[in-house]
């Protein structure tokens, strides 16, 4: 192979021939700014989308349980009903969403033996 010494002998560049310099025009019309006004408007739409949804990531719902007896007063924590056999008992109980975002498939599972 043919040593071309107009070219530097580096390794990546050997045996490379430059592309002659082209002058670029730099002018602008409009078609051209509208495509940047669309393409900043539309990242700016992705970005405000974006930051929405990292935002309802960090919400979380919490629930707080009340408990109320038929006669519809709350009850305390150390308040014990007493159960006869027999006899009904309706509880009312009620969930309040404490924290600052909804559950989207709230499941509900109340035991009572």
């Amino acid at each position: 192979m043919p040593r071309n010494y107009d070219l530097p002998t580096t390794p990546l560049l050997y045996g490379v021939t430059p592309l002659p310099a082209r002058v670029v025009s730099q002018s602008r019309d409009g078609w051209d700014r509208a495509l940047y006004t669309f393409s900043l408007a539309a990242a700016s739409a992705a970005l405000v989308g974006f930051l929405t949804w990292v935002m309802e990531q960090r919400m979380r719902p919490e629930v707080r349980f009340r408990f109320f007896d038929p006669n519809d007063e709350p009850w305390t924590e150390n308040e014990v009903p007493d159960f006869t056999i027999g006899r009904d008992y309706l509880p009312t109980v009620a969930l309040d969403n404490i924290g600052n975002g909804t559950a989207a498939n709230p499941v509900l599972n109340i035991i009572v033996p």
